[in-house]
């Protein structure tokens, strides 16, 4: 479609998989051990990660909570995370009936003020939280009971 037939909204959710394509890249390659990656309390931590940086890209284009879930299950979906893996998270993390852990507290505003660096101040070396960040979940990658409600839907801590 051209450029000036989509809508504003349309053309703000392109920009913003544009910037979470390269923010994720960035992040994604400042990982040395990429096996990590694959660890349950990572993989969490990964999406929650990217949780974040998509409320910070989705509050400057003013998106409603809506809009804001839809596009970024659908970004994170497109960056290669199974839409039913970020669903569960996402709802439980944003239930004010939950208290977030933590873990998922840290992950979460990590990434948000993370993207923030990397885009306000240009500093490609703001992938490097992500990166410490991974570290760190995977010297204990089991999930943990204070953690595990994350992954289900109606469970209340």
């Amino acid at each position: 479609m051209l450029n000036f037939l989509k809508s504003k909204e349309r053309k703000q959710t392109d920009l913003i998989y544009e910037i979470m394509s390269a923010w994720h890249a960035s992040c994604i390659a400042s990982v040395n051990n990429k096996k990590s990656l694959k660890e349950p309390r990572v993989i969490v931590g990964t999406i929650l990660f990217f949780i974040g940086s998509m409320d910070n890209l989705c509050k400057s284009a003013d998106f409603d909570d809506s809009k804001f879930m839809t596009s970024t299950i659908n970004i994170l979906a497109a960056l290669g995370y199974p839409k039913e893996v970020p669903g569960p998270i996402f709802m439980n993390f944003y239930n004010p009936e939950n208290k977030q852990s933590t873990f998922a507290l840290n992950a979460n505003t990590e990434g948000g003020r993370g993207i923030g660096i990397f885009l306000n101040k240009k500093d490609p070396s703001a992938c490097f939280t992500f990166s410490n960040l991974v570290k760190k979940w995977s010297e204990d990658p089991e999930m943990t009971g204070e953690d595990l409600y994350l992954f289900n839907m109606g469970l209340k801590k």
